[in-house]
């Protein structure tokens, strides 16, 4: 039985290196014990339930996949934001409500899906 050394994993056959996130992000538990992919994910989702607790929104989803389109080969293109922020609930069953995404690192292939995402659906992401 082999044990494998801190900070390796075996790559392509090999023990290598344990490699970063590609933008230097790591991973993070929130105060509500949920996994983040960030540090600045979890802090904002700290601060969006302070502003739930404090009233001044409903209710926060995370992780939401919207499609904006097709690719060439035929997979669906989605943009992932990291929390939908419902700010209020009509009477119709219908809501207020905006996209947040926590960037630290803005890339080209995001700035795309979200401009894609405005031209679709006329709605645009709030970057904190």
């Amino acid at each position: 039985m082999s044990v494998i050394p801190e900070g390796y994993e075996f790559r392509r056959g090999r023990l290598m290196p344990k490699r970063g996130s590609k933008y230097g992000s790591k991973r993070a538990v929130g105060a509500d014990g949920r996994k983040y992919d960030s540090r600045r994910e979890a802090r904002e989702a700290a601060r969006l339930e302070q502003e739930r607790q404090a009233g001044t929104i409903v209710a926060t989803i995370p992780q939401v996949s919207i499609p904006i389109g097709e690719a060439d080969d035929g997979k669906d293109v989605r943009l992932r934001v990291d929390f939908l922020v419902i700010h209020a609930i009509n009477d119709d069953g219908t809501f207020v409500a905006s996209f947040r995404d926590a960037k630290g690192f803005d890339t080209p292939a995001g700035k795309v899906k979200r401009a894609a995402m405005k031209r679709l659906y006329g709605v645009g992401v709030e970057l904190a």
